[in-house]
């Protein structure tokens, strides 16, 4: 927009209201027994859009070879018959098809790790700032996605998750073996939950908004 002579731009996230992705643990214990995941898995979701650029298959691959994590899927689209009979005989992996967007953060409050994943060669993957990011940031969790878009650079700048060289099976499996580390997945769980409270939360959004309407208000 600058470059077509725009004079004031504005970018304005979709961040997330931190106090929503923090329900009672009394909530987060009970989805977790309703969905019966064991303890002392590491719990990796991904609710949303299922389709082949989500590189959702070669995850459930790699999980269904790693015990110690559990994958939660939920969402709809093209690929939900194909994941249904990836998983058929898998004991760590549940889908449990479309989510009301009301219960979005609780799902993500159980998680450890949220993930993100597009094809490679994807055109608009360079301009990809998804929920997803913003959620698991509110929510104090760490990242799984690859080097493409504000997703990628965001995780990078504030070290708080994997970026991932390939959507391969050898991949997931080298980025599941730091994740299993204590101190590791502790770390990018701070991070993420710090850089949620300096700056990605809608409480800012609302402050650029304000300023926004202020200006226009003010200087016409």
């Amino acid at each position: 927009y600058i470059k077509k002579g725009v004079k004031n731009v504005w970018v304005v996230g979709n961040w997330k209201l931190i106090s929503d992705f923090e329900p009672p643990v009394q909530k987060i214990e009970s989805t977790k027994q309703q969905l019966r995941i064991p303890e002392n898995k590491l719990i990796i979701s991904f609710i949303g859009w299922l389709n082949e650029d989500r590189e959702i298959l070669p995850l459930i691959e790699a999980v269904k070879k790693t015990d110690s994590i559990f994958l939660l899927l939920g969402g709809d689209g093209s690929l939900v018959e194909k994941i249904k009979e990836a998983i058929k005989d898998s004991h760590n992996i549940q889908f449990i098809g479309f989510v009301q967007p009301k219960d979005i953060p609780v799902y993500t409050a159980i998680s450890d790790v949220i993930y993100y994943g597009l094809k490679k060669g994807y055109p608009l993957a360079k301009y990809s700032a998804p929920n997803k990011l913003f959620e698991g940031l509110a929510a104090g969790k760490a990242i799984l996605t690859g080097d493409f878009g504000e997703i990628g650079k965001i995780v990078k700048d504030e070290d708080c998750g994997i970026i991932l060289d390939s959507s391969t099976q050898p991949e997931f499996k080298k980025a599941f073996g730091s994740l299993l580390e204590k101190d590791i997945i502790v770390r990018f769980k701070a991070n993420a939950k710090n850089a949620a409270i300096k700056r990605y939360n809608w409480l800012n959004a609302e402050k650029i908004l304000l300023q926004i309407y202020n200006d226009a208000l003010f200087n016409k």
